[in-house]
């Protein structure tokens, strides 16, 4: 049974209520934040010791229609080690807000994987086998 006293304010309810709604979003603030703009043309090299078909120059060229989401499409165009050149469309997906896993749609089995900083990316191919296998091959990107 409630004792009598005085009626809830609500001025202070809805001072709680925004407190509360300020406190989740500053804790959820990388899941709201806008991811940074990665669209555009970026230059892109992979050096392999291992494997000679990785050794690559050229470029990829991000598409990313909806900000709001962690997904992007895109296109590449390089040249290998062969002098042969190779073009296609590529998808893609932000892991954090500065790493991007990319791949070429008709290379199924290899994935990239790039850390970001200030207009420029480093990072590895890795083998999609029954396990995440790295590759050993280097990979730059630069706007």
């Amino acid at each position: 049974m409630r004792t009598a006293g005085p009626p809830p304010n609500p001025s202070h309810m809805k001072s709680a209520a925004l407190f509360l709604l300020v406190v989740l979003t500053a804790s959820c603030s990388d899941l709201t934040a806008p991811l940074p703009s990665i669209a555009g043309t970026w230059q892109y090299t992979v050096t392999s010791p291992r494997f000679i078909s990785h050794n690559r120059t050229g470029t990829i060229r991000i598409v990313d229609d909806d900000p709001r989401t962690a997904r992007f499409d895109g296109s590449y165009t390089f040249h290998d080690a062969a002098g042969e050149s190779r073009s296609g469309l590529l998808t893609g997906a932000f892991i954090t807000r500065d790493s991007i896993w990319f791949r070429f749609i008709d290379t199924r089995f290899e994935v990239h994987e790039a850390k970001l900083l200030n207009g420029s990316g480093a990072g590895e191919i890795f083998f999609l086998t029954q396990v995440y296998e790295t590759s050993g091959s280097q990979l730059t990107l630069h706007r």
